[in-house]
């Protein structure tokens, strides 16, 4: 697998690394909004920090788009954070990923720590009523 998925208290935290497929990144984010605790999820981390190359295409960030703004109708308080530093990936994104469009805010972080800093801002004082907390078992659904 060429990324590690973790549930974290308030989000979950997606780490990739090698060679990473536009498939594989879709899979991460179909497994991200079909789990039960993805509707209290107040953010998703994408760390790209470690990733050496990617096949990922504008149509391709289109595609993760239209995922977004289905994850905001679904969760509106959920905040996406993508960390790299590289410069094809940031223009890549930046170029055809309309954020407002989309409808969930996304930013793009050179570092872990910053992208932990503004999701950490995330989190509301009362979790929505229908919060399920994530845990292991539900991993197995």
């Amino acid at each position: 697998m060429p990324y590690e998925f973790e549930w974290e208290a308030q989000g979950a935290f997606k780490r990739f690394s090698g060679f990473v497929t536009a498939e594989e990144f879709f899979a991460s984010i179909q497994r991200f909004q079909s789990h039960p605790a993805f509707f209290c999820a107040r953010y998703t981390i994408n760390d790209f920090s470690a990733v050496e190359a990617t096949d990922v295409a504008g149509k391709d960030v289109r595609r993760f788009a239209a995922f977004a703004a289905q994850a905001h109708q679904l969760n509106p308080s959920l905040r996406v954070a993508i960390v790299t530093a590289d410069a094809a990936l940031r223009q890549l994104i930046d170029t055809h990923l309309d954020t407002e469009a989309a409808g969930v805010p996304l930013r793009i972080f050179a570092t872990l720590a910053e992208a932990r800093e503004w999701t950490g801002n995330a989190a509301p004082d009362d979790p929505p009523a229908l919060c399920v907390e994530p845990t292991a078992d539900l991993d197995r659904l």
